[in-house]
């Protein structure tokens, strides 16, 4: 499920529209994670992704090759877009 807000570009800055700009240009769509990342970052702030990056990458014994695999799999069960 896509929010229209985050679609429409809504709680971004300027410069992450110019960011995202020419992969939109490109891809025809911006990947949903990093949209959802960059909504609103004076209320998630950057300690949220570091957070994220700690939990999903190093509090594992799995490599990151095998992360990306797991969570493909997932994605393809569940019948979203990864």
């Amino acid at each position: 499920m896509r929010l229209k807000v985050i679609d429409k570009g809504r709680g971004l800055n300027l410069l992450q529209r110019l960011q995202i700009l020419p992969i939109r240009l490109a891809a025809g769509n911006y990947p949903s994670p990093h949209l959802v990342l960059s909504y609103r970052r004076d209320l998630h702030g950057r300690w949220f992704v570091r957070f994220l990056q700690r939990a999903l990458r190093k509090s594992s014994e799995w490599n990151k090759g095998e992360l990306e695999l797991f969570a493909a799999f997932t994605a393809k069960q569940l019948a979203c877009d990864y």
